[in-house]
């Protein structure tokens, strides 16, 4: 929902930091971070391309998911 997507935005203020050099995530809780905002917001996220790009950053995620949010209402 785009409320959710707004709170998800809001706590991504200063979304700079980098998910595992920052904030300490491994490789698993970076996907069951992703897999959680696929189900919270009804959204089907490139995974494998998001695992693969450069530093994940909170921001970042922020931005995959409002993308798919925009992509797959249409």
């Amino acid at each position: 929902s785009s409320a959710g997507l707004g709170r998800f935005l809001a706590a991504a203020d200063g979304g700079d930091a980098a998910l595992a050099r920052d904030l300490g995530f491994d490789s698993v809780r970076i996907l069951e971070l992703l897999l959680a905002c696929e189900e919270t917001f009804s959204v089907a996220l490139p995974i494998e391309e998001i695992l693969a790009g450069p530093l994940l950053t909170v921001l970042g995620v922020a931005r995959h998911v409002a993308a798919h949010l925009r992509t797959d209402a249409t």
